[in-house]
């Protein structure tokens, strides 16, 4: 069972979820945050990364424009729609 987080709990509590991220986001060789889903949202809706054979994160993009990340090291979700997408590509910056 997934823990679903909003953005503001994920800062309250310790977490390694926007360090994978941003590992990610740089292992895919883009800067940002909306870069980085235009480049693997584009073929699919439902993109998984792994380490060492086993799946670590997981991004998803809902029929009504929601996407979701999935922290599957954590069990932490989070879902974000389009301003929800802006604040977390502003933070990670």
């Amino acid at each position: 069972m997934y823990k679903r987080l909003t953005i503001q709990q994920l800062l309250g509590i310790q977490t390694d979820f926007f360090t994978r991220i941003q590992t990610i986001c740089k292992k895919e060789r883009c800067n940002f945050l909306k870069e980085f889903l235009k480049v693997v949202l584009k073929d699919g809706t439902d993109i998984y990364f792994l380490r060492e054979g086993n799946g670590f994160f997981r991004v998803a993009r809902k029929a009504d424009g929601i996407i979701v990340f999935t922290d599957e090291v954590e069990k932490i979700e989070l879902l974000l729609d389009e301003d929800g997408v802006n604040e977390l590509h502003n933070l990670l910056k």
